[in-house]
């Protein structure tokens, strides 16, 4: 039964995170109930609940704890005991969602799931798309014209952002496979048409840091070192014709379409105020009108959140929040670094392709944290933190499993 909760679960994340109001409102439902029903068989089975990483398990318990006291000193505490409800959740998903993936068999169908999901929603972006009368010229068009998505262009992107470095891994470091090719080209022409300029740079760090070690493992370093200085030149000539503005644009900076400068000052003129618990947790939208820069634009001042996740939580929760989520990142690509190297010798031993996808995940989603301000640390459905949910357990698994003697 947990495997094939495991082969449901996936699909309804793509509609808890970017369908329309009321389908995304029922998506959560279900999934929230598929994973109380996942973990009371896991704990029927085992007797106990399913077992987490040790430092994995550490930093939930902090991360609750601190969120506690940032919502009992709350400036509002009303309103921040209803946003922390969310942030519980995502604490709970962790242990939820580790029983379906809980032994190898289970963790490879999930794995698929996931991929196969993603396909999917790639195949209703396109439709949608089409159906709607959007131009392929003008992608940004397409999510306030459609009816069945109803969201904003980032949350449509979120759940590809997994799922094209999963199948990219496993068509560099499994098999090449001409049905792997083309979900990769349909996810890729998905993910453009969202217009989410946050997501195509995570996916696209996810990309180059999966292709370089792919090249690495099949030439050397060699040439990855002169493909990397080819791309770093074709940028500079890129630059050089369209000049900073383009690129300030494409990072959405000041100059860029909701003017991030303006946001993150704000951010950080609250956390000069209320640097030790912030504001409260959920009270960012409520607190930044009092320090908004004066010349902000009206796009400012419509734009939800920080967009940028360690000026937004050391906004709300404080700066130690901010460290808290920062020390999190630095010990998933610490663990990263011993895939990588047993990635780079010869053979299988000691990786797999899906968490080589995790670990490239998780370091596109820290780059992509300095643009955004949601996705990776649950807020709001439970669809917002699901792939980096899925990618932490991926990457942390490792030390909760039997060794090969005891095994054996």
């Amino acid at each position: 039964m947990l495997q094939l909760i495991g082969v449901v679960f996936p699909f309804f994340a793509p509609m808890a995170t970017a369908a329309g109001v009321e389908p995304r409102v029922a998506a959560n439902l279900v999934a929230v109930l598929l994973l109380a029903y996942a973990l009371l068989r896991a704990v029927g089975r085992e007797g106990s609940l399913p077992v987490l990483d040790r430092t994995l398990s550490i930093w939930l318990f902090a991360f609750a704890l601190w969120m506690a006291i940032a919502t009992a000193l709350s400036r509002s505490p009303e309103i921040s005991v209803k946003a922390s409800v969310s942030y519980y959740c995502f604490v709970a998903s962790f242990v939820s969602i580790n029983s379906l993936i809980d032994d190898r068999d289970r963790l490879k169908t999930f794995g698929s799931a996931i991929v196969a999901g993603g396909v999917l929603y790639a195949a209703v972006i396109l439709l949608e798309t089409l159906r709607s009368g959007a131009s392929l010229l003008d992608p940004a068009t397409f999510v306030q014209k459609s009816p069945l998505l109803g969201i904003n262009r980032n949350s449509a992107a979120l759940p590809l952002i997994l799922p094209i470095p999963m199948l990219a891994a496993e068509f560099l470091f499994d098999s090449a496979k001409p049905s792997r090719l083309i979900g990769i080209l349909l996810m890729g022409v998905a993910l453009l048409l969202t217009a989410s300029r946050s997501a195509w740079l995570a996916v696209g760090i996810s990309g180059l840091l999966l292709g370089g070690l792919w090249v690495w493992r099949r030439r050397g370093p060699g040439l990855l070192l002169g493909g990397a200085a080819a791309v770093t030149l074709l940028l500079l000539a890129l630059l050089s014709i369209h000049g900073l503005d383009d690129l300030q644009m494409i990072l959405r900076l000041e100059s860029g379409t909701t003017g991030r400068g303006h946001l993150w000052l704000t951010g950080l003129r609250i956390i000069d105020g209320h640097p030790f618990t912030g504001v409260g947790p959920g009270l960012y939208d409520h607190y930044k009108w009092n320090f908004l820069p004066a010349t902000s634009p009206f796009t400012v001042q419509q734009a939800h959140g920080a967009h940028n996740l360690f000026i937004h939580k050391a906004a709300e929760m404080g700066v130690p929040m901010a460290a808290l989520i920062f020390a999190l990142f630095c010990y998933l690509i610490g663990r990263g670094r011993r895939l990588v190297a047993a990635a780079l010798r010869p053979g299988r031993s000691g990786w797999t392709p899906l968490e080589l996808a995790c670990l490239a995940t998780v370091i596109g989603s820290l780059v992509r944290a300095f643009f955004e301000n949601g996705y990776f640390i649950g807020v709001g459905h439970l669809g917002d933190s699901f792939y980096s949910i899925v990618a932490i357990l991926v990457l942390t698994r490792r030390s909760t499993l039997p060794t090969a003697e005891s095994e054996s």
